[in-house]
């Protein structure tokens, strides 16, 4: 079974209104856990957070699966920020059912969103402003 970051990665670099903003196929500013050292805003990283499950009953396996997902979205101004997390729920993500990638998502499902600024260290940095929003992947999974 593929992993369901790299899927998400894969469905979010077929959209437009992200593409336009994070570059396209491999060029696209999208990471799992952190991201390139010194990297260009905007970016986004994706997490896959605790909580997800595989889901079973009385008769066994039932092939579906919640992975809960955390995705960063980093810009230059919190407006920026903002913006880009828009284009990743407007994708659509908020109630998407269909494929990522080779995984069949039954629903997606927002669960929390907030914001914040990462404070340069030195001066040869400048601030990196975020907007996090956490997603429930509800997704089909091998049974055997």
């Amino acid at each position: 079974m593929a992993d369901i970051v790299d899927e998400l990665k894969t469905y979010l670099k077929t959209i437009g209104g992200v593409t336009s903003l994070i570059g396209t196929t491999t060029s696209a500013r999208i990471y799992d856990d952190t991201p390139k050292q010194a990297v260009a805003l905007p970016f986004v990283v994706v997490v896959e957070g605790g909580g997800g499950e595989s889901f079973e009953h009385l008769g066994g396996i039932t092939g579906m699966a919640d992975a809960v997902i955390h995705i960063y979205s980093f810009g230059a101004t919190r407006t920026a920020a903002n913006a880009l997390a828009e284009a990743i729920r407007l994708a659509p993500m908020q109630g998407y059912r269909g494929l990522m990638g080779s995984t069949y998502t039954r629903c997606l499902a927002s669960s929390h969103r907030d914001s914040g600024v990462d404070n340069p260290r030195d001066a040869s940095y400048s601030p990196r402003f975020w907007c996090r929003r956490i997603f429930n992947v509800f997704h089909d999974e091998a049974t055997s």
